[in-house]
């Protein structure tokens, strides 16, 4: 695919940028936002926030359309083989590739 993004534009971080463990401050980035939501899934971060430009930060527990979390999800596809009915706090999956299903 190509793009005009160069690797400097999307980068995710500098290491000297982090704040603390669980908070990374990122810069603003108005565009190349598939090349850097692909720069985060392979850092293997949470995932980003897209925001319009003029909104303003919204009190806690207030959803706001003008911010939308794009979320990075990694999962895979099991089959549930059994679980222990009573808590439903195990199960029992069986790991196999999409072709095996099919």
């Amino acid at each position: 695919m190509w793009s005009n993004c160069d690797d400097n534009e999307i980068s995710v971080y500098d290491e000297n940028e982090k704040e603390n463990n669980r908070l990374i401050l990122s810069r603003h980035i108005e565009q190349c936002g598939i090349e850097l939501f692909n720069a985060v899934k392979e850092k293997k971060l949470e995932g980003i926030v897209a925001k319009k430009k003029d909104s303003k930060y919204e009190v806690v527990g207030k959803r706001s359309r003008a911010w939308i979390k794009y979320k990075v999800l990694n999962g895979i596809d099991a089959v549930v083989c059994g679980y222990i009915r009573k808590k439903m706090e195990s199960l029992v999956l069986l790991w196999v590739s999409i072709k095996e299903l099919s």
